[in-house]
């Protein structure tokens, strides 16, 4: 038969435990969703400084440029984001892969989308445009607009939601790691 110090001991321990694991379910929780806001709006940023990158180097060049390609693959690079630009119709005709003639290219951004951003002047929100690609994926994507505010393409930054939440999972994992060790210490 256990004492009732001892009894008392493991229910208190028992309510810390929980209580560390309600406090870090909820910092999780609302970390969450502060972070996706915040590299939502980080994207969309980057978005609309490619967009005037493009608009600038299409004045004597086409959004299918060599300079493009490089510049936005410096985007990407700098940002961790991928990024894509299409034309007016929402064809691919740029990409930041390293490869010169990657799979995107030639392939159409659905028409649902086109139309949001022609409506909204943005799109945000996670899809895999018809298979142009591989999983859905976190995109923002803005339009890009020669020197008379006429329309002539769009840019697609997009990234995958596991690399935003990576370092928060791990983060998340050395929290209930040290609270069972502070609870399995008394």
């Amino acid at each position: 038969m256990k004492s009732v110090s001892q009894r008392n001991f493991i229910v208190t321990a028992a309510m810390i435990f929980v209580a560390l694991f309600l406090v870090v379910l909820s910092i999780f929780g609302i970390g969450k969703t502060y972070v996706l806001d915040e590299y939502k709006f980080s994207m969309e940023n980057s978005a609309k400084e490619v967009a005037r990158a493009a608009s600038a180097i299409s004045e004597s060049d086409s959004l299918s440029s060599w300079s493009l390609a490089m510049t936005i693959s410096s985007v990407s690079k700098a940002t961790g984001n991928d990024v894509f630009i299409t034309d007016d119709a929402g064809t691919v005709v740029c990409c930041c892969d390293d490869e010169p003639l990657c799979k995107h290219l030639g392939k159409t951004v659905p028409a649902e989308v086109i139309n949001a951003i022609r409506n909204s002047g943005i799109f945000e929100g996670e899809s895999d445009l018809n298979g142009i690609l591989e999983t859905p994926r976190i995109i923002a994507a803005v339009p890009v607009t020669d020197e008379n505010s006429a329309e002539i393409g769009y840019v697609f930054v997009h990234t995958n939601e596991d690399s935003i939440f990576s370092t928060w999972r791990a983060f998340i994992i050395i929290i209930i790691a040290i609270s069972r060790i502070i609870v399995t210490m008394w």
